[in-house]
Formats: C-alpha cells, sequence, structure tokens
C-alpha cells in the first residue's frame, strides 16, 4: 500500500514490522507463527503460507528501497518452505503442495495442503530469481511485480 500511495511513512512501517520478524528467522529458516505485541515468538509451529509472504514482503522491500538487508533472510527462509513442500507423492493433487503450519498440526490450516501458502511460495521463488538476476543497481523495473 506504501508504494501504491507513493506514503513513505507506510513504507517505513512496514520496514519496522518487516524487519522485528527478520530477526526471529532461526538459521533453519523456521519463523513462528505467531508473535507477542513485543515481537516474541507465541507459538510453536511455523505458518508456511506467512513465511512465504514474508518472503515476499522482504524481497518488495528490497525492490522499493534497494536495500540489500532486505534480501538476507529471504534464502533461508525459502530453503525451509522447499525442505516442507510435498515432493515425492504419487498424487497430483498433494505434489508440489505447501502445508498451512510445520509441522502440519500448527494451527495454521491444521493438517491442510493450501492453495494459497503454495500460491506464495511459488510468487516468493520467482520474484527472488527476478532480483536476484537481474544486474546489479539496476531498480529500473522494480515496480513491475505487484
Amino acid at each position: 500500500g506504501g508504494r501504491v500511495l507513493e506514503d513513505a511513512h507506510l513504507v517505513a512501517q512496514a520496514a519496522l514490522a518487516a524487519g522485528r520478524i527478520a530477526e526471529a528467522v532461526r538459521p533453519s529458516g523456521w519463523l513462528p507463527g505467531r508473535f507477542t505485541s513485543e515481537w516474541r515468538p507465541a507459538a510453536r509451529w511455523s505458518c508456511l503460507t506467512g513465511n512465504a509472504q514474508m518472503a515476499n514482503i522482504w524481497i518488495r522491500l528490497f525492490e522499493i528501497t534497494d536495500e540489500p538487508q532486505w534480501l538476507e533472510p529471504v534464502p533461508v527462509v525459502l530453503r525451509f518452505l522447499k525442505a516442507t513442500q510435498n515432493r515425492s507423492s504419487a498424487n497430483p493433487g498433494l505434489r508440489g503442495g505447501i502445508k498451512g503450519s510445520f509441522p502440519v498440526g500448527g494451527d495454521y490450516g491444521r493438517h491442510q495442503l493450501l492453495s494459497w501458502a503454495t500460491k506464495f511460495f511459488v510468487d516468493a521463488l520467482m520474484r527472488d530469481h527476478h532480483v536476484r538476476s537481474r544486474p546489479a543497481g539496476n531498480t529500473a523495473d522494480a515496480r513491475t511485480l505487484a
């Protein structure tokens, strides 16, 4: 919203929250599924949909600000998501899917594969590839990915 409205205050507030969440990324790429109002982990499960959305947000902040710090948590979070993805099922309705939570019994999308989790994951993979494959310093096309 801050980018579309060209509102620097909204972008700054998004960056503040995104930065606090980035600080919580474990070396494995795991993020807690919930936070307290003091930004402390409040769940023992990870919201895989939220992880994918955060990867997208960090990449968008990089596209808006050209600050490389925003790309730092992305690869580890994407690796974590890839590790949770079902890539072996013979059932095409399951193969490639992303669960709501990890472990699958977590509170978000409990025991479900979610189409929107998979969609946000694919968005993050494509957006990450896009920003990492463009020439350094080229932010001219940063607004092309909605």
